[in-house]
């Protein structure tokens, strides 16, 4: 079922009156199928006593997953709803009084027929007055999870540049479409964001950024004709004075047992992080020192300020002005500048600072305990599978030029 609304302004027909806001609501509900089984065919008297009747079902293919959301004011015309359930009922058939019923939701998750992998993305960008690229990967240890699921992102950032990051922040975002009958409307949410602080300039390594999936999460629900929701992944990456760059990619949140619980369990805690890790020396601030770092010439408009690109001190331009590509710090494209005492060292490829350690953490399940009052399935039939974080090793990636 989707029920949402649409406005628009209508200009009155009375001259000079303020035109005046029209709420539409558009609803339409499909049945998907209809099944009738019969488990016990014989009649007479029953005695008193407890009965079972177990029976098997397939359910029909490409059935979309249950999902249940509504928001908004329904007086202001931004309201929305939408509904898919499955739902099974019993009846006893009893003759000369009133029938016995019951009836149960169902959780059925969409057909998921990709491998569960890991997920990678990446993208890059240059910038119109500053030399370099900042190139941008991200992982994720699984490419679906729960409601609950605690993972950790791992960001690895290669800035040849000496533009500054003031944010890094890492959001799920829902895509949630609905249709009745002409109308249609897209709603975008932002279920949950992660901010940790930016990176150096000239910046090469490895970022480790937790995450929590909310509870609350719908399933991802694609197969519908009325109702599709979807989400995706975005790293972005906030920089001063320049266009962000952002890092996304698709995945799916799977229906739990408690979906329809009243009592939803406690969020896990989660995953621990590794420390940051840099391949690079940490990039020496332009104000830290008015005099060169190794000839102790003082600075001027005419006497610049140069940064080596093996030690990233500030040196004087007669210091520092060798170029040559490092590859083992990320400078593998363009040459760029080297000090005299680094030039030696940077010749043969450079030393990375850092390396990146193995990583490899087992999330402790949470005990998914149904509700006293409705409590047929058993507790491990309830948590969602096993997993792992992420599992990281030391990497070498390829990175863009530098000034």
């Amino acid at each position: 079922m989707a029920k949402f609304e649409t406005s628009h302004m209508q200009q009155s027909d009375v001259e000079g009156e303020p035109a005046e806001k029209v709420i539409t609501k558009h609803e339409e509900t499909r049945e998907f199928f209809r099944e009738r089984i019969n488990v016990w065919s014989v009649g007479g008297l029953i005695g008193v006593g407890s009965y079972n009747f177990p029976f098997q079902y397939k359910l029909p293919d490409n059935l979309p997953g249950v999902f249940e959301i509504h928001s908004g004011n329904w007086m202001t015309g931004d309201a929305y709803r939408a509904e898919i359930l499955y739902i099974a009922e019993a009846k006893f058939d009893v003759a000369f009084t009133c029938n016995l019923y019951d009836s149960v939701r169902l959780i059925i998750n969409e057909k998921f027929d990709r491998a569960l992998t890991p997920s990678l993305s990446q993208d890059s960008k240059t910038f119109m007055f500053t030399p370099g690229r900042l190139t941008a990967k991200m992982w994720l240890d699984h490419n679906c999870y729960f409601p609950g699921n605690s993972i950790v992102a791992k960001l690895e950032a290669n800035n040849t540049s000496t533009k500054r990051t003031q944010s890094i922040s890492l959001s799920l975002n829902q895509t949630i479409t609905l249709k009745a009958h002409s109308a249609s409307r897209t709603v975008h949410v932002t279920v949950s964001q992660n901010t940790v602080q930016g990176f150096d300039p000239s910046f090469f390594g490895v970022r480790f950024i937790p995450f929590q999936i909310p509870l609350n999460a719908q399933p991802t629900s694609t197969s519908g004709r009325l109702v599709r929701n979807t989400y995706m992944f975005d790293l972005k990456i906030k920089l001063s004075g320049a266009m962000n760059l952002h890092v996304r990619t698709k995945t799916a949140i799977l229906a739990p047992q408690f979906l329809f619980s009243n009592a939803p369990p406690q969020t896990p805690p989660l995953a621990s992080v590794p420390h940051e890790v840099s391949f690079r020396p940490p990039w020496q601030d332009d104000n830290s020192t008015q005099t060169c770092m190794r000839c102790s010439a003082g600075f001027s408009f005419f006497k610049r300020r140069h940064h080596c690109r093996h030690c990233a001190k500030v040196f004087c331009d007669a210091c520092c002005n060798k170029k040559l590509k490092i590859p083992n710090l990320g400078y593998d494209e363009a040459p760029v500048r080297v000090c005299e005492d680094c030039h030696p060292v940077a010749a043969t490829g450079g030393k990375p600072a850092g390396v990146v350690p193995e990583f490899e953490t087992k999330v402790e399940e949470p005990d998914w305990q149904p509700p006293a009052a409705s409590a047929p399935p058993a507790a491990e039939d309830m948590a969602p599978p096993d997993y792992q974080t992420a599992s990281t090793s030391s990497t070498s990636p390829s990175a863009p030029p530098a000034e």
